[in-house]
């Protein structure tokens, strides 16, 4: 194990590296020993391990791994309990409903009472009063002396204007300036006279481009002649134009001239005329006004004569009618006063019944409500019962499971120790290598040379050495 060689046949150097003698048994020791703890058989060796030759070297644990809960009485009991508990409705919920029942029916019954019971009193009679008849419409005899006041419409003369002047063909040459068309001919002759000499420059270039009385040149000159024709129109059109915008301004200034003339006239005449209306009718007012004035003085004499007439009747018929008021008033007030009575006494019996209804009623819904919450209460305590039982359960199955936890414990602790007890083998031959492989180990290296040797070519050689020894001879 503890060596390494190389051979070499034709010659060279062999090297071996091996352990040291003292620590070359304590290598193989670990190695066989950590082989055989492995191997899931053992060896087929009976000599060496007898019956266990070729066997399975797994070795089942043979304790219990868990506590069984059914083992514990106190659990079995805790879950028995609760059991019981599920099974069983909660105590007095069976009265409750009867109690809740019965209260809700009488809770119906005073749902329906009635609280319009009472009579109304039926022995009001209005009482009658006799009307006055003694009341007579007194009557005025109206003034018939009103005349109406006759007035005469005045009439005013139209101010005759003249009819507005229009800007026509006759006004426009009236108001033209004379002496435009000279200044338009002017424009025009000296247009042409720019044209003539021009023309001279135009046959001097015909001339020099060797188009003179050609067709270039007749094109040339229309151009010319077509541009002449237009700047012609255009100074006719443009003095033509000016002197029509100065005649109209002109006009314009001529005819607001003369309306504001005819305007002033027309004042002069409307202020002369109204003079003389204002005159008129002043005098018919004041003519009007005092024919009014006498006529109401008139009417309101004769209506003073004939209020004091009125007034007195009058007086005379109301002092007669409040007398009759104040003797019927004293009997509708007796009467009035002894039915009210009446009335009050009725109002007050059936006060007193109602309110001993009511009496009755509200010691009813009390009783009712009582009923209510007396089944309230019969659930409450059967559910307290009902929790309480509950708690007393889960106290006994914790118990029981404590007691279980520590079984369970032990059960867990023997395996665990097994498990250790199965890798002790192992741990071991782990910490026997680990010191090994700390200990400061050198290992032993050794050199052989060996020459090389080739029975071929020796033969090879030796063949031809003798041949040359007879070739040598034969000579």
């Amino acid at each position: 194990m503890g060596k390494g060689s190389q051979q070499v046949q034709s010659g060279g150097t062999t090297r071996t590296v091996s352990l040291p003698e003292y620590a070359d048994p304590y290598f193989r020791r670990l190695l066989k020993g950590a082989e055989e703890a492995t191997q899931p058989f053992y060896p087929d060796d009976p000599d060496t391990y007898g019956d266990l030759a070729g066997e399975s070297t797994y070795v089942p644990y043979g304790g219990e791994r868990i506590a069984p809960s059914e083992d514990y009485g106190d659990i079995g009991t805790s879950r028995a309990m609760v059991r019981g508990i599920a099974e069983t409705p909660i105590g007095g919920l069976d009265e409750a409903v009867a109690l809740q029942r019965r209260g809700i029916a009488g809770l119906e019954g005073l749902a329906k009472y009635n609280t319009a019971a009472f009579d109304p009193y039926t022995g009001f009679q209005a009482g009658r009063a006799d009307p006055y008849s003694g009341f007579q419409a007194g009557r005025a005899d109206p003034f018939a002396g009103f005349n109406e006041s006759q007035f005469q419409a005045q009439r005013a003369s139209e101010f005759g204007f003249d009819p507005a002047r229009q800007f026509t063909g006759a006004e426009v040459q009236q108001y033209m300036d004379p002496y435009m068309q000279n200044v338009v001919d002017v424009q025009k002759r000296e247009a042409r006279e720019d044209f003539g000499r021009s023309q001279a420059a135009r046959d001097a270039g015909a001339v020099t481009a060797g188009a003179f009385g050609g067709s270039r040149q007749a094109v040339q000159q229309g151009m010319a002649e077509e541009g002449l024709r237009e700047q012609l129109g255009d100074i006719q059109a443009a003095g033509s134009q000016a002197a029509f915008q100065q005649a109209m301004k002109a006009f314009e200034s001529d005819r607001a001239a003369q309306m504001d003339v005819d305007a002033r006239r027309a004042a002069e005449a409307a202020r002369v005329q109204g003079i003389d209306i204002g005159e008129v009718a002043r005098t018919e007012a004041s003519s009007a006004a005092e024919a009014a004035r006498t006529q109401q003085a008139r009417a309101a004499e004769l209506a003073r004569t004939q209020g004091i007439s009125l007034d007195e009747a009058a007086r005379v018929q109301s002092a007669e009618a409040a007398e009759l008021a104040r003797t019927q008033g004293i009997s509708l007030d007796e009467a009035a006063r002894i039915q009210n009575a009446e009335a009050a006494e009725r109002a007050r019996v059936q006060s007193a019944r109602e309110a001993s209804r009511q009496f009755g009623a509200g010691q009813g819904l009390a009783a009712y409500q009582a009923a209510l919450g007396a089944g309230r209460g019969l659930v409450d305590y059967g559910e307290r019962a009902r929790a309480a039982d509950i708690q007393g359960a889960q106290l006994l199955e914790t118990v029981g499971r404590d007691i279980r936890g520590e079984d369970q414990a032990r059960l867990d602790l023997a395996y665990q120790d097994f498990l250790r007890q199965q890798d002790y083998p192992m741990r071991q031959y782990e910490r026997f290598a680990g010191l090994l492989s700390g200990m400061p180990i050198q290992p032993d290296i050794s050199t052989a040379t060996y020459q090389a040797y080739n029975p071929i070519q020796q033969a090879l050689g030796a063949g031809i050495s003798g041949l040359g020894l007879y070739r040598g001879l034969s000579r």
